[in-house]
């Protein structure tokens, strides 16, 4: 089951400027990791797979050294976002509320605390087996 939750008011600040829906999934199935689905006001979406500890980390810190990157800003308030699409020769930055997502985070922490994830492998590598090439 797919846990979504409005992420309140995301704004992409770079390459181009203006606020741009944004949702925040998560599935007790895949207990590491969240799902960041940003809309433009496209059909197109576009889903982005974080982990669920970077995500924490970044709440308090400057966290990620990968496709993903999270910064406070100096008010506390603010959680800047910057992806790095591999296609792209460009990083994607927004900003945040940061009380939302913790907010969000919290929520998960509730459906399946820390230190109790489990996964099934075997689920997992037969699923990784039994893809298309």
């Amino acid at each position: 089951m797919m846990y979504d939750v409005p992420a309140g008011d995301v704004v992409m600040i770079a390459p181009e400027r203006g606020s741009i829906r944004t949702a925040l999934g998560y599935d007790p199935a895949d207990p590491y990791a969240i799902t960041m689905v940003f809309n433009a006001g496209t059909d197109e979406e576009k889903r982005w797979l974080v982990g669920r500890d970077l995500l924490a980390a970044g709440l308090k810190s400057s966290a990620g050294d990968g496709d993903v990157r999270f910064f406070r800003g100096a008010s506390h308030d603010l959680l800047y976002i910057v992806l790095f699409p591999r296609q792209k020769a460009r990083q994607v930055k927004f900003t945040a509320r940061a009380p939302d997502f913790s907010e969000f985070l919290d929520a998960t922490y509730a459906i399946v605390p820390a230190g109790s994830e489990v996964i099934d492998m075997d689920s997992e590598l037969d699923w990784l087996l039994s893809e298309d090439e």
